[in-house]
């Protein structure tokens, strides 16, 4: 299976959340459309397509979807963030480094151990604007850098920072084993596993 890097895959996410952000009239809602032939002005046959639309364009959507020509797929602002992680950022290639290594306490709460590897991404900005934030998972070593693959990330729901989770090799890992490593931590915050 050939890794995708998560650079340009999350250039194109934050391109979308800039957009999000900035439309004017404001963007009420994400519509992901299915085109089913050619007569559709959204785009070509067979393709799903993504679209940031205000009222106008989704009156026109829905014109079109009543004439047969497309599907839609209307969602809020929450709801399509959570698919533009799924669709960019989970299953992408990352790598990076380990700034506290299993086995060692937080820097603000000594009585807190991290169980497991917890590091950063190279070069990604988080939403908090600082580096992106990764459990690690896969190794019962500390490291000081790893390599690895996205396969879900822990979005809180109280909080602006989500987590990325990384598993280094091809090792998958069930939601239950995914919560009970990073349990540790985020207990103290509200939040959902997507996949």
């Amino acid at each position: 299976m050939q890794r995708v890097s998560v650079k340009g895959r999350l250039k194109r996410l934050e391109a979308q959340r800039e957009e999000i952000r900035k439309a004017e009239p404001p963007v009420i809602h994400v519509t992901i459309i299915h085109v089913l032939d050619e007569q559709s002005s959204f785009g070509r046959k067979g393709k799903y397509l993504r679209f940031f639309l205000d009222e106008a364009g989704y009156k026109k959507a829905r014109e079109e979807e009543a004439a047969r020509h497309i599907v839609i797929i209307r969602h809020s602002r929450d709801e399509a963030y959570k698919w533009m992680l799924k669709e960019f950022v989970i299953g992408a290639s990352v790598e990076g480094h380990v700034d506290r290594p299993l086995g060692t306490a937080h820097p603000d709460y000594p009585t807190m151990v991290y169980p497991i590897n917890y590091g950063y991404v190279d070069g990604i900005m988080a939403e908090d604007d600082e580096e992106q934030v990764v459990y690690i998972l896969g190794s019962d070593k500390p490291l000081t850098t790893y390599k690895g693959e996205i396969i879900a990330v822990y979005h809180r729901t109280n909080d602006n920072e989500d987590k990325w989770i990384v598993s280094l090799g091809d090792r998958d890992y069930a939601d239950e084993e995914i919560l009970e490593a990073i349990h540790f931590q985020e207990k103290y915050f509200e939040g959902e596993l997507l996949r």
